[in-house]
Formats: C-alpha cells, structure tokens, sequence
C-alpha cells in the first residue's frame, strides 16, 4: 500500500507518542524496522485493518525521523 496506511495486526504492541501523546501501535515494516502506526486513523480494507503512519500526522514527525536525524549530524 503506497498511500501511508499499512496492515495493523491485532497483536502490535499499543503504546503512545512520546511527542504529541497520540495512541499508537508499533508494527515492523518491510525493511525490519519498527514503524508506529496512528490508531486514530484505523480503517478497514477487504477485511484487513489498516492504519496511517504515525509520522504522517504527528506535529513534531519529522523530528523522529531517522533520515532527517542522520541529515542534521551529517551537517555538524
């Protein structure tokens, strides 16, 4: 899915953000890595669960974001 919503298992860990304290749920995505998902954005899609990266809504996002962290070290 390319849209920002990816499959919600029912057994990913539920947890909050630290930044905005949004409910969150932490699922592993295609590379390994560990991606929150926003429950506040839970949709059903031909009978699977789906919800909106986390990092799509949060205010301070980009501020979690490894790449952009990486970017900012590069420069100091």
């Amino acid at each position: 899915m390319h849209d920002g919503y990816f499959p919600l298992p029912a057994a990913a860990t539920r947890g909050t953000c630290r930044s905005c304290g949004a409910p969150i749920a932490w699922v592993t995505g295609a590379r390994g890595g560990h991606m929150p998902l926003d429950l506040g954005t839970v949709e059903q899609r031909d009978g699977v669960t789906h919800a909106l990266n986390h990092f799509a809504r949060c205010p301070q996002g980009a501020a979690w974001s490894k790449k952009k962290r990486y970017v900012e070290d590069e420069d100091e």
